[in-house]
Order: structure tokens, then sequence, then C-alpha cells
């Protein structure tokens, strides 16, 4: 096991098959993607940093799995770390960010 920052981009966001299936537990409901992506992932969401800037804090740790060290190797993943858990995370992230880009809301 290790823990550490990472990039969203790194992981494959799809529903994991076979034995990181079980591990996963069911698939949530988008009602849930929607709620969590306007509590955490919209304008009220918005925390003051450094200098007042705005930004959006992840509120949640993600599991993630390297099928091989192939995976880990060159400093960059490319989305081949397998999502574990999290998913209703990652997928109401990516609501609140198309919510943002579509209401052209650039501040944060």
């Amino acid at each position: 096991m290790y823990e550490a920052g990472g990039n969203l981009f790194w992981v494959n966001w799809r529903r994991p098959v076979g034995v990181n299936e079980v591990i996963a537990g069911t698939q949530p409901r988008w009602s849930h993607v929607e709620e969590i992506a306007a509590r955490y992932f919209s304008q009220d969401a918005v925390v003051r940093g450094p200098g007042g800037r705005q930004r959006i804090v992840f509120p949640a740790p993600l599991l993630v799995h390297a099928e091989s060290l192939d995976n880990v190797r060159g400093g960059t993943f490319d989305g081949t770390l397998t999502l574990l858990t999290g998913h209703v995370w990652v997928w109401a992230w990516a609501v609140g960010v198309a919510k943002a880009v579509t209401a052209n809301a650039l501040p944060w």
C-alpha cells in the first residue's frame, strides 16, 4: 500500500470488473452523484485559498490499484490505475466541472 496525492486523470473512471468489482461494491445511484455534485463541487462549495483564490477541495480519498508495476513506472499513469472505491465522488466532480463550464463560471 502507498498513500499519496494524485491526479484524477491517472485513474480509469469505469467500474472495475472481476475481483476488483467486489471491492467496488454496488454502483452508486445517479441521484447520489447529482447530490454530491451540488454539495461538494458547486459554487456553494468554494473555499478561499492562499491569496484569496477560490478553490474546490476534493472531500474524500480514492482507493486505486495498479495491475502491474509497468503501470506506475515513468511518472505518468495515463488512466492505467483502476479506481476501486470513490466512483460517486469522481463522477460528481465531473458533473460539477461540466456545470461550471456550461455556466461559464470561470472564477471557480
